[in-house]
């Protein structure tokens, strides 16, 4: 085939530099509208933000090996240290330019709490701040714990002489539920200790009842309530109320000291008018969505790109990248235009749809019908894989 000869490696250098300039000012502009808007609906320039580190690439196998023996000749790295400081760095860099170029006071922080990055800044920025659980990641700890407690206590006897997996016992399905009702007693109780205390022991409580012995103190009252038992008893039909899924004693037990341990009034502290990290992880995935592991070691400008990319597309949708190909002197058209906005648009609705409750309970029951499905087949199976075991 009669092709004409490939772009060079310098030509190919210079666009990539010319893109991340071009880029890199546009996502500038865009930080700092970002930032102006949240000190306008704040009402003061103390505001809260999130930070977290980016996944670690395991530095093995034939991949890696490959990537490396590429990469090695041109390295620009910027950090000299482990991974996991990797984040605590960017983290101060981020801090100590908060009020000069963004004029903004970064008092609360939310974090995940696996790094030592709020110790240090505690310790170097140039302004006091306070420390914010994520919801989503206190959450996690519910589920850990109680998967934890489930590994731990494979293969032993109960108090009731029975194991703690299996039917009507601790499955991965009820871990869920309990984690996702923990998620939410937090959630919707953000502004007082007690009453997410209060929420949280309802969950226990709840578990706990029997037709004996009910235990809904903590569950809200009168014909409104969220729970058949308690509107029950406010419509004088409490004795004909059947408690369901009871989950025996034994299992009660066991995740009672879990739930003393996550209830505690001092973490739950740092919940009050908690945020959520969901923003930081959308952005996250605009990155690695533009820029793949892969690639990313390949050079710094397209790293570089890919950043500014995520930046420019999670602050203003593809209308932001207009932005970038105007300074870069495209001639905008009209077709590019509409595209761009009928993808704005389309985004918007599909993240409306997904928040309505009706679609997020569907997920949710979705993941719990394959969870049940999975735990089924591994009951009537039995152990088909575990290290060394076969």
């Amino acid at each position: 085939m009669d092709l004409p000869p490939t772009v060079s490696q310098k030509s190919y250098e210079r666009i990539l530099r010319k893109i991340n300039l071009a880029s890199r000012e546009v996502a500038d502009d865009s930080m700092k509208n970002a930032a102006k808007e949240e000190v306008s609906a704040s009402g003061s320039n103390e505001i809260c933000v999130s930070g977290d580190g980016c996944e670690k690439w395991p530095k093995s196998g034939h991949s890696y090996e490959e990537w490396k023996l590429k990469h090695q000749p041109h390295c620009v790295k910027n950090h000299i240290g482990s991974s996991s400081k990797m984040e605590v760095d960017g983290m101060k860099e981020i801090f100590q330019r908060s009020v000069p170029q963004r004029n903004a006071k970064y008092i609360k922080y939310i974090g995940d709490g696996d790094t030592k990055t709020f110790p240090e800044l505690q310790r170097t920025a140039p302004y006091s701040k306070e420390k914010v659980e994520c919801v989503g990641h206190m959450q996690k700890r519910m589920g850990a714990r109680l998967r934890k407690l489930k590994t731990m206590n494979r293969g032993k006897k109960l108090s009731d002489g029975k194991s703690i997996s299996g039917k009507n016992r601790l499955t991965d399905k009820f871990i869920d539920t309990i984690t996702t009702y923990y998620g939410n007693a937090i959630r919707q109780n953000n502004s007082s200790i007690s009453d997410m205390c209060q929420a949280i022991w309802a969950i226990y409580c709840h578990y706990s009842s029997t037709d004996e012995v009910p235990m809904h103190h903590f569950c809200p009252i009168g014909d409104t309530s969220w729970y058949k038992y308690q509107k029950a008893v406010a419509t004088n039909s409490a004795s004909l109320f059947k408690h369901k899924n009871i989950v025996p004693i034994a299992i009660i037990d066991e995740i009672k000291p879990i739930i003393a341990e996550l209830s505690a009034p001092k973490l739950l502290k740092k919940c009050v008018g908690v945020k959520h990290k969901t923003l930081m992880s959308r952005s996250t995935r605009l990155f690695g969505g533009t820029a793949p592991k892969l690639l990313c070691g390949s050079s710094k400008n397209i790293v570089d790109i890919a950043v500014n990319e995520a930046i420019v597309m999670f602050n203003e949708g593809m209308t932001g990248r207009i932005k970038v190909m105007k300074a870069l002197g495209f001639i905008i058209g009209h077709f590019t235009v509409t595209s761009d906005f009928k993808a704005n648009y389309t985004r918007i609705k599909n993240a409306e749809i997904k928040s309505k409750s009706y679609t997020l309970e569907a997920r949710r029951a979705s993941r719990m019908r394959k969870k049940a499905t999975n735990e089924h087949f591994a009951e009537l199976e039995g152990p088909a894989y575990e290290t060394g075991s076969f």
